[in-house]
């Protein structure tokens, strides 16, 4: 079905057709097409397409951003979207990550430069790239997720396994670091790094899906990667290039604490919504730390 499908959309025989890989909401395929590589997307919300159309669009003159060459409804639950194939491998997948740390630098460097001053709104993007809060700092105090709108933490308090003394600690360690946060807003990525970065020849080649993507402070990527990073210590590579470079980024331990809890409560939110024991007790290890 799904070669056949590909077949109608690119109006020519498919070949070499395998999985790229699985996630709650979403697949990815490679196949080829008269010697060219394509990625298949299959994904059940629209907006994240939508987003990824917008980056593009909007930055991609500055950024390795795959365009889109196809989108659309796929069956009753998948949208799908087509992509040339970026030539590499995932972050996660190299050998020795931490010889990438310059491009990643020089990554995120380029979205602290890029222009939105004039964007509107702070915070998560809407399909039409407005941020949906009013400030960077009521972005940060909030825990929505957008993919699971119909989760209450209180109720999660009470029926999960959600450990209200833990939570609350550490919510109020991190709302007491909002005076650190910067109201300044840059293109914030979101999801950066790891699965949604492609790297070739030590260069990288694809910065992918930005269903995830805002208006805010830039250290939020950084803190990003030093969270979910188990052999880089991406907080201290990135302090150490400012410092070197005499590039004054104030509050930076405060911010990146902060932002690490936000990452960490939202994540254990979800674990504890999704009833996902072994997670919810990594990431309150990380937490912790």
């Amino acid at each position: 079905m799904l070669e056949k499908f590909l077949s109608q959309q690119m109006d020519a025989e498919i070949t070499s057709l395998q999985k790229l890989s699985s996630g709650m909401f979403s697949q990815a395929y490679s196949f080829v097409v008269d010697k060219k590589e394509y990625v298949l997307r299959l994904n059940k919300h629209k907006k994240d397409f939508a987003k990824d159309i917008y980056a593009f669009e909007n930055f991609g003159d500055q950024l390795p951003i795959p365009k889109i060459l196809k989108h659309g409804k796929y069956d009753d639950e998948f949208y799908f979207a087509i992509t040339s194939k970026c030539k590499g491998v995932m972050h996660n997948k190299i050998n020795n990550p931490k010889k990438i740390v310059p491009e990643i630098i020089k990554a995120i460097e380029i979205m602290r430069s890029i222009d939105i001053a004039k964007k509107p709104g702070f915070g998560l993007l809407d399909e039409n790239g407005c941020g949906t809060n009013d400030n960077w700092r009521e972005a940060i105090v909030s825990l929505y997720n957008h993919k699971f709108p119909q989760i209450n933490i209180e109720k999660l308090f009470n029926d999960s396994i959600l450990e209200r003394e833990f939570f609350e600690k550490t919510f109020k360690k991190s709302s007491n670091l909002l005076a650190f946060i910067p109201e300044e807003k840059y293109l914030v990525h979101g999801d950066f790094g790891f699965d949604n970065l492609i790297i070739d020849d030590n260069k990288i080649t694809g910065i992918l899906d930005w269903a995830e993507s805002k208006y805010g402070d830039f250290l939020y990527d950084v803190a990003w990667l030093d969270f979910w990073s188990n052999d880089v210590e991406y907080a201290r590579e990135f302090k150490n290039y400012y410092n070197a470079n005499k590039i004054d980024v104030l509050h930076f331990d405060e911010r990146i604490e902060c932002y690490c809890l936000h990452i960490g409560l939202g994540s254990l939110i979800l674990a504890a919504f999704l009833n996902d024991k072994q997670d919810y007790a990594k990431i309150k290890e990380r937490l912790e730390k």
